[in-house]
């Protein structure tokens, strides 16, 4: 969807925006409609390619200020800025595709969780954040098969043999390289690019 959603060209008209996300929700429904004439069990459309916001603190500030400015210059934050109900932190993370994930204080953050939960999928920026129950933690953990969510592997502690269930962050997140997106792409007043390399957005549009 998210080529669909989000991260085409925003409508400029506050009032043509609603039936243009009408249109594409309408559009993929049509699509998705199976040989017996009912739809199939997948998850609602999502009307965000990304969704980002958070506050310029930590050790990030830099790459968090940057996010902020590409967020608002992008498709999907101007689809967010004309939806009030979009601006609660839970509605956002559920009406979107992708949720980049910076370092805060501390290596990880909450929103890494919050993503996951809300169905969004975590685009980690942080360069010492790593997943729990995966052999980013652990890395004497056997290395998952591709493909596969969890895997049950058998250890040995103290003599007593057990299971301990081993994740593959690759199946459910994305992690790029925080340096790539530290320095803002648009001057955010004017949404004008100021950068020629490329902003997170259209990053995760060819993902």
């Amino acid at each position: 969807f998210s080529n669909r959603l989000g991260m085409h060209k925003a409508a400029d008209s506050p009032a043509a925006l609603p039936s243009e996300i009408q249109l594409e929700i309408q559009q993929l429904s049509n699509e998705t409609i199976d040989i017996k004439g009912q739809s199939p069990d997948k998850s609602p459309p999502r009307i965000l390619g990304v969704h980002y916001k958070g506050g310029q603190h930590g050790t990030c500030r830099y790459l968090r200020k940057s996010m902020a400015s590409d967020f608002k210059c992008s498709a999907s934050g101007k689809i967010f800025m004309k939806h009030s109900e979009l601006k609660l932190y839970t509605q956002g993370y559920r009406q979107a595709t992708f949720c980049p994930c910076p370092g805060g204080d501390s290596p990880s953050a909450k929103r890494m969780f919050d993503a996951l939960i809300s169905g969004c999928i975590p685009v980690i920026l942080s360069h010492d954040f790593v997943w729990p129950f995966s052999p980013e933690f652990d890395k004497t953990a056997p290395i998952p098969v591709p493909s596969t969510t969890y895997s049950s592997m058998s250890f040995t502690n103290g003599g007593e043999a057990g299971n301990i269930a081993v994740l593959n962050p690759n199946d459910y997140s994305i992690r790029l390289q925080t340096i790539d997106h530290q320095e803002p792409k648009f001057d955010e007043r004017i949404c004008q690019r100021i950068s020629n390399q490329t902003d997170l957005q259209s990053v995760l549009e060819a993902i």
